[in-house]
C-alpha cells in the first residue's frame, strides 16, 4: 500500500529519538510502560538460543535489569520460587497498578512448563498445568490468566486477597482456547479472544455475572483487543477482508453497530493496539516496506484524520504510549535502527516524546 490510499495524511515533526537498549543477537519486542509512565519493560528474544528474557528499568534507560526466571518449588515450600538454572523463558509481563508498584509474568525453565510469578520471584499461582498470559486488573484486586489445567486453555481469575485459594474459572468454551485477555479500565469487564478451528473472535465476560457477549462474528482471525482509556471502545486487529493482511478495527461493546475499519495493512502490535492517553487516537505501524513501516496515529472517531509520526527509524514494530509522573507523554517502540544507520540488524529500543496531535 501507499500513504495516498484515500485518507488525508499529515506528517508530524519529531525530536530525535533516544536509543535506550539493544542486545547483540536478540530482537527487542513488547515494550510497555508502567501505569505511572516512569518505568519500561521489554523482552529480548535471542535469535540463536530461542531464549526470551524480560527486562525492567527506569524511563531514562539508565539501569535495565533482567527479570530472573523462576521455577516453582514443591512440598512445604510450595508457593515460593527458586531461580531457574536453565535458559528460562521470561515473558508476558503485566504491570500492577501504580500504587502496588510491581508486576506479574510467565516463566518456564524448559520452554514448556509455564508458571506465573510476581516481581521478586514469588509464585503467583500453584497448579499442575501451564499458566500464562496474565493481565493485572486496573483496580489491583485480581489477575486474569489462561490455564491449561482443563486441557483446552480457559480463563481463570486469581483473587489477590486470597492467594492460597483456588482461582475462579471464568470460561469453559468447548473447542477453543481463551487467550489475550484484557480488562476494561473500570475492572468490571474482560474481553478475550476465543481461538478455535472455525476462527478467532472477541468475547466479553463480566466476572460475577452469568453469560458472555460475542463482539465479533467473523471467520479467520480477530485478535489482540485493547480498551480505550474511557472503556467505551475496543481496538483490535483482523484479517477479515484479506487472509494475508491485518487491518485495524474498533468496536463499541455497548452498542449494536458492528466493528468499524480504521486502517488497512498494519503490523499487529504484540500487546494489542496502543491508545493515546486522551483516547482520541490509536497508534499503529503500517506494513509498508517502501516507507520503512512508518508509525501512524489514526483518530478512531474520524479515521480520515490520520497522521504520520515520523521518528526517523526504520523497521518499526511494537510500541506503547504513557504519560509519566512529570506530565510528559512518551512513546517507546522497537525498530531496526535510524534511517541514517548503516547497520540494521536486530531490533533496538527507542524512546521519544509523543508529538502533539490535534
Amino acid at each position: 500500500m501507499t500513504l495516498a490510499w484515500c485518507v488525508w495524511w499529515m506528517g508530524l515533526a519529531h525530536a530525535a529519538p533516544v536509543q535506550l537498549a539493544e542486545h547483540d543477537g536478540a530482537h527487542i519486542q513488547v515494550p510497555s510502560f508502567s501505569p505511572d509512565g516512569d518505568r519500561i519493560a521489554y523482552e529480548a528474544n535471542d535469535h540463536e538460543t530461542k531464549r526470551i528474557t524480560a527486562y525492567v528499568g527506569p524511563v531514562d534507560g539508565s539501569a535495565f535489569a533482567p527479570v530472573h526466571g523462576a521455577s516453582r518449588a514443591s512440598g512445604l515450600t510450595q508457593g515460593f520460587a527458586t531461580q531457574s538454572a536453565g535458559p528460562a523463558v521470561v515473558h508476558e509481563l503485566s504491570w500492577s497498578p501504580a500504587a502496588i508498584g510491581t508486576y506479574i509474568y510467565a516463566s518456564s525453565a524448559n520452554g514448556q512448563d509455564y508458571d506465573l510469578f510476581f516481581g521478586g520471584g514469588r509464585a503467583a499461582v500453584v497448579g499442575p498445568e501451564a499458566d500464562g498470559g496474565p493481565a493485572w486488573s486496573p483496580d489491583g484486586r485480581s489477575v486474569v490468566f489462561t490455564s491449561a489445567r482443563t486441557g483446552e486453555g480457559d480463563l481463570y481469575k486469581l483473587d489477590l486477597a486470597n492467594l492460597l485459594g483456588e482461582p475462579e474459572q471464568l470460561t469453559s468454551r468447548d473447542g477453543s482456547s481463551e487467550v489475550y485477555a484484557t480488562w476494561s479500565p473500570s475492572a468490571d469487564r474482560i474481553v478475550y479472544v476465543a481461538h478455535s478451528a472455525s476462527g478467532d473472535n472477541l468475547w466479553m465476560v463480566t466476572p460475577g455475572t452469568p453469560g458472555e457477549v460475542q463482539l465479533t462474528h467473523w471467520p479467520r482471525i480477530q485478535t489482540r483487543p485493547t480498551f480505550s482509556p474511557d472503556g467505551t471502545t475496543l481496538a483490535f486487529y483482523a484479517n477479515h477482508e484479506d487472509p494475508d493482511r491485518f487491518d485495524l478495527y474498533v468496536v463499541r461493546p455497548q452498542h449494536i453497530q458492528g466493528p468499524k475499519l480504521l486502517l488497512r495493512d498494519v503490523l499487529p502490535n504484540s500487546a494489542g493496539p496502543t491508545w493515546t492517553p486522551d483516547g482520541k487516537y490509536v497508534v499503529a505501524v503500517l506494513d509498508d516496506d517502501d516507507l520503512f513501516d512508518p508509525i501512524v496515529a489514526v483518530n478512531h472517531a474520524f479515521p480520515a484524520n490520520t497522521h504520520v509520526l515520523d521518528q526517523g527509524t526504520v523497521g518499526n514494530t511494537d510500541l506503547d504510549i504513557a504519560t509519566g509522573s512529570d506530565g510528559v507523554t512518551r512513546m517507546v517502540w522497537s525498530a531496526q535502527g535510524l534511517m541514517t544507520d548503516s547497520r540494521r540488524t536486530f531490533r533496538r529500543l527507542y524512546l521519544s516524546e509523543l508529538p502533539p496531535l490535534p
